[in-house]
């Protein structure tokens, strides 16, 4: 631990919060993205998925850059990149993720916070 400013305490290291979906294309990375954007100076925070679908949603790096967090350069991984690191907290969004969401070692808080997946969402405006 190291000191920063008057008396507060700074871990060395970040603990690690891992976002995980199935195809790792939009939910995980808003979630991703807002956690970061609030967190990002206590937290490190990856997303990643089981069955990865190899980009990020384009509709939904536009919806983000309306609240202005920049997903533009966030790519769709495989959870077997991070399982290479400690990882702190696993947040399972989608039902599949939480059912194959790997055993990690150590102490791992593991939250299931289920979302719908926007992807998929159907019309072109608010209300349709």
């Amino acid at each position: 631990m190291r000191l920063r400013h008057r008396m507060t305490l700074v871990p060395d290291s970040k603990p690690t919060v891992l976002i995980l979906c199935t195809g790792n294309s939009c939910r995980s990375h808003f979630a991703e993205g807002i956690v970061r954007a609030v967190a990002s100076d206590f937290l490190d925070v990856v997303s990643a998925g089981s069955k990865p679908a190899g980009y990020v949603h384009p509709l939904g790096i536009n919806v983000m850059q309306e609240i202005q967090i920049e997903l533009s350069d966030y790519t769709s991984k495989h959870m077997s990149i991070v399982m290479s690191r400690p990882v702190d907290t696993v947040i399972t969004i989608c039902g599949q993720a939480d059912q194959t969401c790997p055993n990690f070692p150590g102490q791992v808080n593991r939250h299931h916070w289920p979302f719908d997946a926007p992807a998929y969402a159907t019309g072109n405006a608010v209300g349709e």
